[in-house]
């Protein structure tokens, strides 16, 4: 038991009754020596070795689990926008893949155009999906409508960062999504599209969370340096080129207040959220709230 001591203070790994339990029995086994049980008739030397190998592998695979739990608790990360994010998101899935076999993954999405998303869904998640053809992925999103968009841009409330038509890609998103929705591309057979929810205003804060456990928070971000006094410029709106930040439910940096302020603001989008017609916009708000009404929640002494 000292062994187990120095085990749980070295790694932080507080291992349960019956883990202990088998630990303390092979390690006894080891102990007395295997030649023990050639004095025994057949076939009980293989079902006790049969017996000990199992122990040991489930051993293995109770310790591994407490490892990358300990590994989410103590990581702290930061990524340079959507796409230097996207092969860690991926990485996440796999290992929650590995570690809960035969259970569906679920991702909850919030953004403005989701452009970056369904690129990583036609690109990194489509062949893992090709690769593991019993992994099942379920995804519900949360996206500006494209009506509200344009007509920001068209009343000079805003310009984007980049020069790309964001206006006509967030319709593309949308339309991809709603596709998949009702009927999944051959090479995508193990994801499903729980639903796609539309709302108009410019979010604070962007990002994936997975299993409601494994958040990548995003924040838009205003650039005015071009912006003078009474300038008819813009400003310049971000959002997948911004910093992304990864936090996990339990660990030491406040991972569970930012994973419950993406889950509030989730559900409250999906209350407020507007009611499309085909890919345009039908004026009728589903819930409490009008559509297009303004978060009025103070989030600023939340700092990602």
């Amino acid at each position: 038991m000292k062994i187990m001591d120095v085990v749980k203070k070295a790694w932080g790994i507080k291992f349960g009754k019956w883990t202990t339990i088998l630990l303390v029995g092979v390690f006894l086994v080891s102990r007395l020596g295997l030649e023990v049980l050639d004095d025994l008739p057949e076939p009980l030397p293989w079902i006790i070795t049969a017996t000990i190998l199992a122990i040991v592998i489930m051993i293995a695979f109770d310790v591994q689990e407490k490892v990358v739990d300990l590994v989410n608790k103590n990581r702290e990360g930061s990524f340079d926008g959507f796409e230097k994010a996207r092969d860690d998101i991926t990485q996440t899935i796999i290992s929650e893949y590995k570690r809960r076999k035969n259970k569906v993954i679920r991702i909850e999405a919030i953004g403005v155009s989701l452009v970056y998303t369904c690129n990583w869904l036609r690109s990194q998640l489509r062949e893992l999906l090709k690769d593991n053809k019993d992994m099942k992925i379920q995804i519900e999103a949360c996206m500006v409508s494209t009506e509200y968009l344009n007509k920001m841009v068209e009343t000079g409330a805003m310009h984007w960062a980049e020069p790309n038509d964001w206006c006509a890609e967030a319709e593309i998103s949308y339309k991809y999504l709603k596709d998949l929705e009702s009927s999944a591309e051959p090479d995508l057979g193990g994801l499903t599209v729980k639903g796609v929810h539309l709302y108009e205003f410019i979010p604070q804060w962007h990002g994936l969370l997975i299993n409601n456990n494994y958040l990548y928070l995003g924040r838009c971000e205003w650039d005015w340096e071009m912006v003078g006094e009474g300038a008819e410029i813009p400003p310049r709106l971000s959002i997948g080129q911004c910093l992304y930040r990864y936090y996990f439910a339990d660990d030491k940096f406040g991972g569970r207040a930012r994973v419950e302020l993406f889950k509030g603001w989730f559900k409250y989008l999906k209350r407020v959220a507007i009611r499309p017609s085909g890919y345009g916009i039908d004026k009728k708000p589903l819930g409490i709230g009008p559509a297009g009404i303004e978060a009025k929640a103070s989030l600023e002494s939340i700092d990602t």
